[in-house]
Parts: C-alpha cells; structure tokens; sequence
C-alpha cells in the first residue's frame, strides 16, 4: 500500500501500528492500533492533534486488522468503533481462513476469498492487492 501511495502521489499516509484515540461518545479516550492504517493528507494536516502527543485524536480513513490467535481481538468491537469514530473504510484479514472482508460506511460488507482481491475503492482508487499474494508471504 505505502508503494502504491508513492508511485500514485497520492496526498496521503500509511502508517504500521499507529495509535489513534477515537473519541467515541460513550469512550473518548478509546485507543486503537490498527496493524496498518491509511489518513489522507488533508485530515491530517487538518487534525489538531498536538506534536507532544503519541497518538492522533481522530480514527484513520482506512484501518487494516490482522486476526490471529497470538493476538486474540474483538473484531466486531474494533469494527463497530472504527466506523463510529468516522473510519471510511475497514479491512480485516484472516490469514487463518484464507479469506478477508471489507466493511464501509453504512453497514455495507464485502467478504472475499483467496481468488479475489481487496481494493481500495473511492479511498485509494486503482489500488488491488490479489488476497492469494497476502496469504503466500
């Protein structure tokens, strides 16, 4: 993804394991980590988080999570959150079953299997990653 954002110049940032505090109505102060995680460069230059901080106040415009058993997760939690919080786009992979989904704004879920490909939508139009590449590294 960060190859594809530099090769395009697309106005925007992927991060690995950044934390974002979400700001949730029944939680503030709700701390995510996605495994990757891509911002716009306008929110983020727009963002008011202040530089003594180590996380940025605001949810990503994309968040990447990783099912594993090393690290067990909520994941309809961490979904739920990231969208509520304003995430536009959320990816969960699941190395384990071979498989991945994608969930959107509005409830919308794309699930998908090794013969697909993830894409990046509006959010990163031209983006797609064959989930077979994913699960062969």
């Amino acid at each position: 993804m960060q190859n594809f954002v530099k090769r395009r110049r697309i106005d925007g940032y992927v991060f690995v394991e950044t934390g974002y505090v979400l700001g949730l109505a029944q939680d503030p102060e709700r701390l995510r980590g996605p495994d990757v995680s891509y911002v716009r460069g306008e929110r983020l230059r727009a963002s008011a988080t202040p530089t003594q901080s180590k996380y940025f106040r605001f949810a990503p415009d994309l968040a990447v999570e990783i099912a594993s058993e090393a690290r067990p997760k909520d994941m309809r939690q961490r979904i739920r959150e990231y969208i509520e919080a304003g995430t536009r786009v959320v990816w969960t992979i699941d190395a384990e079953n071979a498989s991945a989904a994608i969930y959107g704004e509005g409830g919308s879920i794309r699930r998908l299997r090794v013969g697909d490909s993830i894409d990046g939508g509006s959010l990163l139009p031209g983006f797609s990653l064959p989930l077979i590449e994913l699960f062969e590294m």
